[in-house]
């Protein structure tokens, strides 16, 4: 996708974004919308101050609304008090001793549930995609620090709510998204679900939502996603790219509309078996400019510097923005799979010119080669790769050409001795070929033991003192290895 290189004018303007007063309080006049709607199927309660949408909301407040939502609120309320926990409410026994008997929450202790804890935006979430069939138990769909992917996949995350300084009325506006989202593993929305298990009527649905208030968000999110994905599949012989997002904002910048998007990639890779392998993956922030009347992307600007904790809560991102790769991955790791099984993608015998230009002509500059040595039946190459923790990565490998015993394009690693604590490898000084270049053969010197004290019983010897020589049969690609002290 073309960067871009001159900013140009969007005339007229309709983005969905946090609403402002003068003095900068924000307002909450569709949020108020969302709430007496919800009010209006019996999801949604005030208090004796009314919807008190500028509140933080607590933990037995985010549990009523998860069992509102599954609609189970009427078992709930004459649901016996079973939980142990001494600071609930006597009014909310019961939803607490259903949601707890049920495996749907925990307390903060064995005694203590957290009554009137904040709920942040992740843990809300977590609650709602819950009662949705979506489940964070082993990080099976998702986890409960980093749901927005999850959210985000199926379309309840619109990026008026703010999801740092969660309050009520983001509440209300998440769960209103999410009874237009798809339940797990059912081909219904959550509100149709409600309406078959009696919590409202179809005649009620109908007059309270007689239009669906986040299509402007459905039509944005796909674009953004079609921008994104635009870039799956891309393929270097058997290693593919794979890509997915949160759309987290839409922004009206005076000159043009931007989208603040978290991407998640993967690098996998298939194996001669067609088994997946991971090859590495990571996470970043891109904004894209979006055309008003179609609401396509047709631009991207360069992201610059960001943090995590701009976009999301300090208990979402994790050691090492951990939760954050976490959360998008485990999504990604479900599209991956759909498209490997559906076949689109499988194994492919490569050739020795695609392999040579793999490693020789590098557009991403991974391999630095040091040395090319030619024989009748491969190519030798040697040299260093990039971007590997703890390097340098040395390698040393052999290219098959046609005609060959391993055949044309088969590739085979030929092993080097860990020389660092860290598992680095560095490449060999010099190799050599025997008289009928059948034997490659290639050596290492160390003058003393390396070992790695893992704690005061465990030690592991990263190598040890001597002359490592290691001989290649060309033909087989076989290596022996013999350590002469």
């Amino acid at each position: 996708m073309k960067r871009l290189t001159a900013i140009f004018l969007i005339l007229t303007l309709f983005t969905s974004t946090l609403v402002v007063s003068a003095d900068g309080a924000r307002v909450f006049e569709e949020e108020q919308t969302y709430a007496q709607k919800l009010n209006a199927l019996g999801l949604f309660c005030g208090t004796e101050k009314g919807f008190e949408l500028e509140r933080t909301l607590t933990r037995t407040e985010a549990i009523v609304l998860m069992i509102r939502t599954l609609g189970k609120e009427a078992q709930a309320k004459e649901y016996g008090k079973t939980h142990p926990f001494t600071d609930v409410a006597s009014w909310a026994d019961g939803y607490i001793s259903y949601a707890y008997d049920m495996g749907l929450t925990n307390g903060v202790s064995d005694t203590i549930f957290g009554n009137d804890d904040t709920v942040e935006s992740n843990m809300y979430l977590t609650f709602i995609l819950r009662a949705m069939g979506y489940t964070d138990e082993g990080d099976v769909d998702f986890i409960w620090q980093m749901p927005y992917a999850m959210a985000a996949e199926i379309e309840m995350l619109p990026p008026t709510t703010d999801i740092i300084n969660f309050v009520r009325g983001d509440a209300v506006t998440f769960l209103a998204a999410a009874l237009f989202a798809k339940c797990k593993d059912a081909d219904v929305c959550l509100y149709e679900r409600l309406i078959e298990e009696g919590v409202f009527t179809k005649e009620k649905w109908d007059t309270v939502f007689p239009d669906d208030p986040f299509v402007t968000y459905r039509v944005q999110n796909r674009a953004v996603g079609d921008a994104v994905r635009s870039e799956n599949g891309e393929t270097r012989l058997n290693e593919h790219y794979f890509y997915n997002h949160m759309l987290l904002d839409i922004m009206d910048k005076g000159e043009y509309v931007e989208a603040v998007v978290p991407v998640h990639h993967a690098h996998y890779t298939i194996w001669e078996n067609n088994q997946i392998g991971s090859s590495g993956s990571g996470s970043g922030i891109r904004r894209y400019i979006l055309d008003k009347e179609t609401w396509q992307v047709v631009d991207e600007i360069e992201g610059g510097a960001f943090k995590w904790s701009e976009f999301f809560p300090e208990s979402a991102i994790g050691p090492t923005n951990n939760f954050v790769w976490k959360g998008m991955n485990i999504r990604l790791g479900f599209e991956l799979a759909e498209v490997f099984a559906s076949g689109a993608l499988a194994y492919t015998a490569p050739t020795y010119e695609q392999m040579i230009e793999k490693y020789m002509v590098d557009e991403q500059n991974l391999y630095s080669i040091s040395e090319r040595i030619e024989t009748d039946e491969c190519t030798v190459l040697s040299g260093y790769l990039s971007g590997v923790p703890h390097g340098p990565a040395g390698f040393v490998c052999l290219i098959y050409k046609p005609g060959s015993v391993k055949g044309s394009g088969a590739v085979v690693s030929l092993p080097l001795p860990e020389t660092s604590a860290w598992g680095a490898r560095k490449i060999p000084e010099e190799l050599s070929f025997s008289e009928d270049g059948k034997t490659l053969s290639y050596s290492f010197c160390f003058d003393s033991d390396m070992v790695l004290e893992i704690d005061e019983e465990v030690k592991r010897v990263v190598h040890e003192a001597g002359t490592y020589n290691y001989t290649v049969d060309i033909v087989t690609g076989e290596t022996v290895l013999e350590i002469v002290k």
